[in-house]
């Protein structure tokens, strides 16, 4: 895992905690992604390959 630097523009300490939230949605729609692209290619791809369904 890898990190990068934040900075805050206003006085405002709450937006850590809005940046974290967001920052934890974003790696959970990354995962779920990963994982659709997985069982796509592990499903669709063979199956396309072997012409039982159109490429």
């Amino acid at each position: 895992m890898s990190t990068t630097p934040a900075l805050l523009l206003r006085d405002d300490f709450n937006l850590i905690q809005v940046g974290l939230r967001k920052a934890q949605q974003t790696h959970t729609i990354m995962q779920r992604n990963l994982t659709r692209a997985l069982l796509y290619n592990l499903i669709a791809l063979p199956l396309g390959t072997a012409a039982i369904i159109p490429p």
